[in-house]
């Protein structure tokens, strides 16, 4: 009763526009499914090499899906339903070992936890010694994996993403690259890429240097509703994009760029544009 009456609510504010950015990003982010899903099925086939690529672009999509912070994505309870991260005890692993133990076809898939039917689960099968072995399990997490982005996709045309929305945005990208950044120096002196997402392949500076020019994309929005804006571009601009090998200093810079950039949407921007939204403040609640 509750979902009809909220749907109803939904479509009497008429569809969102199919060129605004949460539908482009997420337009995107099923099409990068779709990829991986044929590159899948080409592999198992026999006909081309590990999809490695395939699945870091969508792994990178998703990322900049959740930064938007977008009210169909919170209705659907995205939290693990595509990358498994956080999972600093590699729960995955346990898991999904567990599950695959048995044919695909003989396993309730409602039963399943998020981390076996999630995005990183077929990163984890990918970069086995013989990961056509698993080609059955990558296939249906796949198909799976569309279903749901296309199901995201269609629900979020029935929500706005104007000013507040698009503010909100700014701030929830800052807030998940400041996250992952986090994680990867929680260590003193070391850098720990092994704590973001995507680690298995490499993939965490990918995703967070696409973090960044979201967040530079964002800003942009802005760019005549605000004097600051410019100097935070500029600010964002000097950062260097991030690789496996970057320095801990270069690391940082990043980390400390993008929580004075959340603390800015959140201290100045907002109340500036008489926009006045709950935002985490760094405190750990």
């Amino acid at each position: 009763m509750r979902f009809t009456s909220i749907i109803f609510v939904l479509l009497l504010s008429g569809l969102a526009s199919a060129n605004s950015l949460d539908q482009q990003v997420l337009k995107t982010f099923v099409d990068t499914q779709k990829l991986l899903q044929q590159r899948l099925m080409s592999f198992c086939e026999n006909t081309t090499q590990v999809p490695i690529k395939e699945w870091q672009s969508t792994a990178t999509l998703w990322f900049e899906v959740e930064g938007l912070q977008l009210p169909a994505a919170e209705f659907m309870q995205t939290k693990f339903a595509y990358v498994f991260w956080p999972d600093p005890k590699d729960r995955l692993r346990n898991q999904l070992t567990s599950a695959i133990s048995k044919p695909v076809v003989d396993v309730d898939w409602k039963t399943l936890p998020a981390s076996v039917v999630s995005l990183s689960a077929i990163e984890y099968l990918l970069v086995q010694e013989q990961p056509r072995q698993h080609c059955d399990w990558m296939l249906a997490i796949s198909n799976n994996q569309v279903i749901q982005a296309e199901q995201l996709y269609k629900l979020q045309r029935f929500y706005s993403f104007d000013t507040p929305e698009q503010l909100t945005a700014l701030h929830g990208s800052a807030m998940i690259l400041h996250s992952h950044l986090k994680e990867v120096l929680s260590r003193a002196g070391k850098t720990m890429w092994v704590l973001a997402p995507g680690w298995r392949t490499d993939s965490g500076p990918t995703i967070n240097n696409a973090l960044q020019q979201q967040l530079i994309h964002l800003l942009m929005l802005f760019s005549d509703q605000h004097p600051d804006i410019d100097p935070w571009l500029k600010n964002l601009q000097t950062v260097k994009p991030l690789t496996i090998n970057s320095s801990r200093a270069d690391i940082e810079k990043c980390y400390e760029a993008t929580e004075a950039l959340a603390k800015f949407v959140e201290n100045t921007l907002a109340p500036d544009l008489n926009i006045y939204m709950g935002f985490n403040n760094f405190d750990g609640d």
